[in-house]
């Protein structure tokens, strides 16, 4: 996820990070994680890099508590240099056998501070820009099983802003790794006569593919109502090929 932010200033450098989705292991070597800065603008720029816990809502928004107490980041802060790289370490120093993948996100964001030329103009528009990408904690033996772990608790009709109708999915991943919805097939059934459909096309399940699902957690989709139905009380299953 890349965010931008804006404010009266010099131009701002541009800055880029990578990976942008990471594993770690909780314990040995891969509990060490390397990450690269790089300054692909002519102006030195500064950052700053930090860890938050994520904490997911059915809607899909995040809680981001801080997670400082659970990984050592060097350098935490530092000035890049024009198309300057530079390595920074992450290290975990949470629990080294938790019972289930643990998510976060490594937040490098571009700090306020003009490093620009001398003379440069200080009334532009300066754009800043913070980059939250996702680091998993997986526990050794620990993976998702979609066909098991993915269960639908709730499906029923809603309608959305428009007025239109919607099937609305309550999604609960029971499972202990997190689940990226590919693939995805949802079965409906009305409650009155029997009928069945299978909803898979994007014009369909567009709103649930691609979306996460963290271990635990519940996510609800609101996806067109199948004209097929009467709109009423039915039920629901979930088919993906999901990959973590």
């Amino acid at each position: 996820m890349i965010v931008v932010g804006a404010l009266l200033g010099a131009p701002a450098a541009a800055f880029k990070i990578s990976p942008f989705t990471a594993e770690m292991a909780p314990a040995g070597s891969r509990a060490t994680l390397d990450y690269v800065v790089e300054n692909d603008s002519s102006d030195p720029t500064a950052v700053q890099i930090g860890v938050v816990k994520r904490e997911q809502a059915e809607d899909g928004s995040e809680t981001l508590p801080s997670a400082e107490d659970q990984f050592l980041v060097f350098p935490a802060q530092l000035v890049l240099l024009p198309r300057e790289k530079r390595t920074v370490r992450v290290q975990w120093l949470g629990p080294v056998n938790p019972d289930k993948e643990l998510a976060y996100r490594l937040i490098a964001e571009q700090l306020p501070v003009d490093l620009g030329r001398p003379g440069s103009a200080v009334n532009s528009l300066k754009l800043l820009v913070k980059y939250q990408t996702a680091v998993y904690i997986l526990p050794p033996g620990i993976h998702s099983d979609p066909a098991r772990d993915l269960v639908v608790q709730r499906a029923e009709p809603g309608r959305d802003p428009r007025g239109r109708a919607t099937l609305d999915l309550s999604v609960a991943n029971r499972g202990l790794a997190h689940i990226n919805l590919r693939g995805v097939r949802v079965t409906v059934t009305s409650s009155g006569d029997g009928k069945s459909v299978i909803l898979s096309s994007p014009g369909q399940v567009g709103a649930m593919v691609g979306e996460n699902v963290l271990p635990g957690s519940v996510r609800r989709f609101a996806i067109a109502w199948p004209p097929e139905l009467p709109i009423g009380p039915v039920t629901a299953t979930l088919e993906v090929q999901g990959a973590p």
